[in-house]
Parts: C-alpha cells; structure tokens; sequence
C-alpha cells in the first residue's frame, strides 16, 4: 500500500532532481530515508501549537432571525429571482 508525503513545492523539486541525477525513484529513497531515521532511533520533531492563535467559531444567527420580505414570507420561502413574476 502506497502513502503520500506532502512537501512544499520547492523541496520536491529538489526531491524529484536528486533522485533523478542518481537514478532513483522518488519512492524508493523516501523509504530509505524512513526506514534509517528509525533504525537510528531519531525523534521526530517536537510541533508546538500557539493556543493563542485557534480560531474562534463564528456563531450563526438562527433561521427564525432571517428577515422576512413586506409580505411576511421568509426570504428562504420565496422563488428564485430569475422565477419572481406574477404567475
């Protein structure tokens, strides 16, 4: 089963050329690389998260607080614009 690694486009450029001026498969040296990263036991980098940056929820207004058009329908009641008319 194969996964994907994502990189920034500029490091799978420079990916994509080493493993062509070797003669290899792009595959093939991902594998290589993982598999000596953990048979050196190397720890994989610590990511902190700024708590101060999480993103608030915006809260929505209920569908009870949608203004109503001057007949009293809802907005979400009424035809289309394109099907208005007086039929």
């Amino acid at each position: 089963m194969s996964k994907v690694i994502h990189l920034p486009a500029k490091a799978h450029a420079r990916a994509k050329e080493f493993c062509k001026q070797h003669d290899m498969k792009m595959s093939d040296w991902v594998t290589t690389l993982v598999n000596e990263a953990i048979d050196r036991s190397v720890p994989s980098p610590v990511v902190t998260v700024d708590e101060g940056s999480t993103l608030k929820k915006k809260i929505l207004s209920k569908l009870s607080n949608v203004p109503q058009t001057a007949d009293g329908v809802p907005l979400y009641e009424k035809a289309p614009f394109w099907k208005k008319g007086n039929s």
